[in-house]
Formats: structure tokens, sequence, C-alpha cells
């Protein structure tokens, strides 16, 4: 049966040592200005929690020289400022020793009281990091940072050409309304098709550049724990996707959906001229996130 339906920032701050000594009558004050700041991040490290409650996204906190073992100690100074937050992609952008030009976010989902790591791979056409979350502080492309939760992946790989690019796209397709018979108009003119058969149910839109498919199974026993409806996983994706602006494909992208507890998976694709990118992410929402705050003007 096919229907449609619509979719929806211590210095620590240099304490001027003040000492005070007064000898007999004669009082002679004598600071020291010195003071500590934030050491350099080392190309491999991790961010520490902001000490702000409430604060449960971004790169937060600072870091302090790391030890072989891959633990960074925190700098207690407590959240960290936007510069500090830029500097630490700044460096995971560094290890990447690619000629392909280098897309990375301006942020990931880090929960609270929780540490950002990651992981770096690069070849001359290719990059990829995996970002993950730790309980500790972690460095980056240390052996246990592999070992924290995963957040997200970034990949960006630079084809000879756009139209090589363009055929790494991979499942894209364009809707025609035309071919359906029946559909439901939820709204803000957005219209999917739905297809059921062996178990699943595929819903399938466009919307922009983009195809958009959610691949649900039908029994919810099946499905990704917290997104037992996969026509309401489906609403809420179309949501996002209007509240938030991804990156633009040049010329197209694809946000596939795998709403399955046994083998979930989101992966968001778009190319860009002679580049390709893609985000993937075992929970939905959370690649989509990744993906709205993808800076387009990162990069070497």
């Amino acid at each position: 049966m096919k229907k449609f339906i619509h979719i929806e920032s211590r210095k620590m701050r240099g304490a001027a040592a003040i000492v005070l000594s007064v000898l007999l009558t004669a009082a002679t004050g004598c600071s020291a200005p010195g003071g500590r700041g934030v050491p350099p991040v080392s190309q491999a490290a991790s961010v520490s929690p902001a000490s702000a409650p409430g604060v449960s996204s971004g790169l937060r906190g600072g870091s302090s020289a790391a030890s072989d073992g891959g633990s960074v100690n925190p700098d207690a100074g407590g959240g960290a400022s936007s510069r500090t937050r830029q500097s630490v992609l700044d460096r995971i952008g560094a290890a990447l020793d690619t000629k392909a030009p280098v897309v990375l976010p301006a942020s990931l989902p880090v929960g609270e009281g929780r540490y950002l790591t990651a992981t770096t791979v690069s070849q001359p056409e290719s990059y990829q990091v995996n970002f993950y979350e730790t309980d500790q502080p972690v460095e980056i492309d240390s052996q246990t940072a592999s070992q924290g939760t995963p957040i997200a992946s970034v990949e960006g790989t630079e084809y000879p050409d756009a139209p090589s690019a363009q055929k790494s796209i991979a499942d894209y397709r364009q809707v025609n309304a035309s071919d359906y018979d029946e559909f439901l108009d939820l709204g803000n003119r957005l219209k999917a098709v739905t297809q059921a058969g062996l178990g699943h149910e595929h819903i399938f839109w466009n919307e922009g550049r983009w195809y958009v498919e959610v691949d649900s199974a039908i029994d919810p026993a099946f499905q990704i724990k917290g997104y037992p409806d996969g026509e309401r996983l489906a609403k809420d994706v179309a949501a996002y996707l209007d509240g938030h602006m991804l990156p633009t494909p040049k010329e197209i992208g694809t946000i596939l959906v795998k709403n399955w507890n046994q083998s979930s998976g989101t992966a968001v694709q778009w190319q860009d001229g002679r580049a390709s990118y893609q985000i993937g992410g075992k929970d939905p929402m959370t690649a989509l996130k990744v993906a709205a705050v993808m800076d387009l003007k990162r990069g070497k």
C-alpha cells in the first residue's frame, strides 16, 4: 500500500602571589606576578567538562599536558572559552595529513560531566575522524580513545572530478509524487512515500537537494530503543530539518536512517564539487545535530 505522510567558551588567573613581610618598622611589599596559563593542548588532546551546570554540548573545558598513558589532567578552571574549543578542533584538523579539503563540526554533543576525544585516520585523498566521549580525559589518537562511547564519525574524500564525487552518493533518488496513488499532506508542503514489505517500512521524501529515507522495522521489538515508531521518527527528522540548516549539497545529498536495533545507523552524505562528505552515527538525531554544525569554512 502506498501513501504519503508529511514529515517535520585557568587561565589560571595568574594569581599574583603577594608576600608581605613586616620587619621591625619597615614594610616591604613583594609580588610575584607569575601564574600559569593553560599549556598548549597537544595534537592529541581531549577536553574536560565545563563547570557550569547545564552545559551539555560542544567542546568543553581545558586540558593540560598528557601522560604517556593517554590520560589528560583537566584544568580545574572550569568551562572553556570558545577560543579554546576552536583550538582543539584546529588541532584535530592539524592531525589530518591529507590533500582533501577538511571539513569538521564546530561542536559536538558531549554529555554533561563527560569528555571529548577522537581518533583520526588520513590518506592523501581522504580523512576520517571518529569522535568519542569518555568518563575521564583521554588523548586523541591514544590507545584508549576508541574505548569511549561513540558520538559520530566524519569522513571526507576528494575525487578526480565532480561526476565521480556525485556517483559516491549512494541511494539518491528523486521522488515523483505522480508515481503514487495515495498521499497524506501533513503540512509545510512536505510529502513522504511509505512502502512496507518483508518486515520493513520505508518512508522517503525529498527536501531541497536532499533525499531522506527512514528504514524502520514494522515490529517495534526490532526498532531502536527510544524510537519505537518509524513514522514518528520520520516526522522528527523532518521537523529538525525544518528548523536547522544542513550543508547545501553541490549537487546532491542523502540522509539514510536505519531504525533497526541490531543494525541501526544514520548516514548523512553530500557532494561539494569534487569532494563528498559523510557523517555517521548510531543515533539518528545526534547525526543530524553534527551535520547542522559542520564548519564549511574550516580546512587546510
